[in-house]
């Protein structure tokens, strides 16, 4: 058995079991999960995937704009004409 935090040892619990809100780093699935939520979002402000998605995972383009974005785990990167990044910058923190 796990060993229980000082705070939980004499709170006369038995099994504690806590809901899990979000994906932990770490959980099988949490970078797939983080994926998802980067597409969703980045798309939401006018970007679509570049070539085949094997091909080019995580690259956005914004045909409006001139705007690429590339998203690398946690990392953002954005590469355009300067006023035109600014608000890409806006419209994908937004989300």
């Amino acid at each position: 058995m796990a060993q229980m935090a000082p705070s939980m040892e004499n709170a006369n619990l038995r099994d504690p079991v806590v809901e899990m809100r979000q994906a932990l780093y770490g959980h099988p699935d949490a970078g797939g999960y983080w994926e998802q939520h980067c597409e969703k979002g980045v798309r939401k402000a006018g970007f679509t995937t570049m070539g085949d998605c094997a091909e080019w995972r995580s690259c956005y383009f914004n045909e409006k704009t001139g705007v690429l974005c590339v998203i690398y785990v946690d990392d953002f990167k954005l590469a355009g004409p300067e006023k035109e990044v600014a608000q890409a910058w806006k419209d994908i923190s937004s989300i």
